[in-house]
């Protein structure tokens, strides 16, 4: 009985954490599947339009990419928000009905360590190391050792997990620390389903456009320039669907914001970008949403994914 009752509750745990990791991770912006090998290999796309005396060959490039895989492994996600503005990482706020300390419960049990901002967690090799089993210490610096000593397959892995962080704080719901779960009552990331759904049935073409347009690649004096850079980008101009109009965030302020008509529909805009679509109900609320595949998400899009790309390479 007693040897039931630890397999049942072995099976539970697995059953709960593959539904976490897989389907309602809070950490999962771009999918782990799809998204991030996909701008992982723009990345090296819009390197070697840069570097033609440096070009990545396909292992390097496949070795990137399947470190940007494997940087979400549960529960390595739980360190991959980072709030530019308060200078935190994830806390377990906007988690549906949940309070923040229910909502950073449910999930940071699955780490050895409590959840840290990306900005700290991409250098932090002993942090990373407590990680033993989930790939252990892949952090920027393990990549640079390895590269100086010869190591390039390690290297490149470490690589690939250091420039899935980047591609995550391009990300409203993982700079504006909106856990996203997508369970207990909470809405998910339009974007993040969006952007899933786009790389599967499209191919990315960023690398290509912004070489075309010369567009010249940042120059950063370490790696946390990246991350303030990318994650101030995505907080101060992008919503994420439980933090819009939200008092934690002066901008985008929705009452500066200009109302657009497209389709019939009212749309929040900054110049080009489409921010959300608006909705008036009978008694006179105004309720906002960026879920809207016509307008609001295919411009985070064509915003997002260049700024990703540009700062990996």
């Amino acid at each position: 009985m007693h040897e039931s009752r630890i397999i049942l509750i072995g099976s539970l745990s697995i059953l709960f954490l593959f539904n976490l990791s897989v389907v309602t991770s809070p950490a999962l912006a771009y999918d782990a599947k799809y998204a991030h090998p996909a701008l992982t290999e723009e990345v090296a796309k819009l390197y070697d339009g840069n570097f033609q005396d440096k070009k990545l060959n396909n292992d390097e490039i496949n070795w990137l990419k399947q470190g940007a895989v494997e940087e979400d492994e549960p529960a390595r996600w739980i360190n991959h928000f980072y709030d530019p503005i308060h200078h935190v990482g994830w806390s377990g706020k906007h988690f549906g009905n949940l309070t923040p300390e229910q909502g950073y419960a449910t999930v940071s049990y699955l780490a050895p360590k409590p959840a840290v901002a990306s900005i700290d967690w991409v250098t932090n090799q002993k942090y990373q190391a407590t990680y033993g089993r989930q790939f252990g210490n892949q952090t920027w610096p393990k990549a640079i050792k390895s590269y100086l000593d010869g190591d390039k397959k390690p290297a490149f892995l470490a690589l690939g997990h250091v420039l899935h962080l980047i591609e995550d704080a391009s990300v409203p719901d993982h700079t504006r620390d909106d856990t996203h779960a997508g369970v207990s009552g909470d809405p998910g990331s339009p974007y993040e389903l969006y952007s899933e759904d786009f790389v599967q049935n499209n191919r990315l073409d960023v690398a290509d456009n912004l070489l075309k347009q010369n567009t010249n690649l940042y120059n950063f004096s370490k790696v946390q320039d990246a991350f303030e850079q990318l994650a101030n980008y995505s907080n101060n101009n992008f919503f994420s669907q439980d933090t819009i109009n939200n008092d934690d965030f002066e901008k985008p302020f929705v009452k500066t914001l200009k109302i657009i008509y497209r389709d019939n529909k009212a749309y929040l805009s900054d110049g080009d970008l489409f921010l959300a679509r608006l909705t008036v109900n009978t008694n006179g609320e105004i309720s906002y949403t960026i879920f809207d595949d016509s307008h609001v998400l295919p411009s985070y899009r064509e915003h997002l994914f260049p700024q990703a790309v540009l700062t990996g390479a």
